[in-house]
């Protein structure tokens, strides 16, 4: 059970978690929508990875779980770099600017499972020692 203290301080969490997820779900909801109607597609994927790269920033202090603050940074430059590289019209991934979504989307994929592996070694970890 939980004392009151901790209860509130759960609480306060998850009401901050709620907010967080709620911006990030509403920026992705406008910029897949605007960028669609504007025929801008291709910079869906990228613009959804910046959006949840950001929104792990706050969840890192949120959490403390300082791993986030890593993952977050990672997804940002990740879709930063995409984003610059189609405004420039710049072929690295290849020829059709669609392949940046692939680029982003195999980019995304990676950091995330390294995230959660990272964490459930982590957790595993703290386990063995009994906390």
């Amino acid at each position: 059970m939980l004392s009151q203290e901790d209860a509130t301080e759960a609480k306060r969490i998850w009401v901050w978690f709620g907010i967080i997820f709620g911006i990030e779900f509403v920026l992705i909801a406008i910029s897949s929508t605007l960028l669609s109607t504007f025929q801008r597609d291709v910079f869906i994927a990228p613009s959804i990875a910046l959006i949840v790269g950001i929104h792990f920033l706050p969840l890192s202090r949120l959490f403390r779980v300082p791993v986030f603050s890593i993952t977050g940074g990672l997804l940002s430059v990740l879709a930063l770099v995409a984003l610059i590289a189609l405004l420039l019209g710049l072929p690295i991934a290849g020829s059709s600017p669609y392949n940046w979504s692939l680029f982003v989307g195999i980019g995304t994929t990676l950091i995330l499972w390294l995230t959660a592996v990272y964490i459930t070694q982590f957790g595993l970890r703290v386990m063995k020692q009994g906390y």
